[in-house]
């Protein structure tokens, strides 16, 4: 009994939504925007806050610049935005942000005359971090928050993987077959749209190639 029940209901749904799978996942790799993750928690501490720059940019800060690598009194990047002066520190960790980089954050708000200090992380704050943060005004821009700021600005998307290329061909060479033999228009046009995909897939790659590229940067030393 259990056979005829694998084999006749449980064996063909797992079949069906297997393909209904890789279907959907097929299209989603080309049409969704997706942030890797793991491509940040494998950045430097330096790269960590070049990513930032570039997203504060994108995000329309002016005048971002990254502070000295040492000695930088809890800032790391001095940026503006409608006349408001703001100092990020940036902590590339894999654990929990705890008070200390709160009270870095507050020790450079005198130094560098800000109006608003923000830590920004890879990570997570612990719940006496978020604590302090809330007397002492700092914004804190979570791993999550991060994500989302980075997917609007169209960072970090993932590239569209090389075997959505070879499928999309593969079917543009199947259905233009079934054409051939059928004369049927319906996968004429089924073939013309992967081949637009086909296209719009190399237009969105290069696309993604120039929002990753690192452009140049300078350090400033505001001593």
């Amino acid at each position: 009994m259990s056979f005829i029940y694998n084999f006749f209901l449980l064996y063909p749904y797992w079949f069906i939504k297997t393909i209904i799978h890789w279907i959907l996942q097929f299209y989603k790799n080309i049409f969704c925007l997706h942030i890797n993750e793991n491509k940040i928690d494998q950045l430097s501490g330096f790269e960590f806050e070049l990513l930032v720059q570039k997203l504060l940019i994108k995000s329309g800060y002016h005048d971002v610049k990254i502070t000295q690598t040492s000695g930088d009194y809890g800032i790391d990047i001095l940026a503006k935005k409608k006349h408001v002066f703001y100092g990020f520190q940036c902590k590339r960790y894999q654990k929990n942000i705890g008070v200390s980089a709160i009270q870095q954050a507050y020790g450079g708000i005198s130094y560098y005359h800000l109006d608003r200090a923000i830590v920004i992380t890879n990570s997570y704050f612990t719940e006496a971090a978020y604590q302090l943060a809330a007397i002492n005004d700092i914004l804190l821009i979570d791993r999550q928050k991060l994500l989302k700021m980075l997917k609007k600005s169209k960072f970090f998307s993932s590239q569209i993987p090389f075997y959505c290329y070879i499928v999309d061909i593969f079917i543009i060479g199947l259905f233009y077959y079934i054409y051939l033999q059928l004369r049927d228009l319906i996968y004429l046009s089924l073939c013309l749209f992967h081949l637009l995909l086909l296209i719009y897939m190399f237009f969105k790659t290069l696309r993604y190639k120039k929002y990753n590229q690192i452009k140049e940067y300078t350090i400033h030393d505001y001593q």
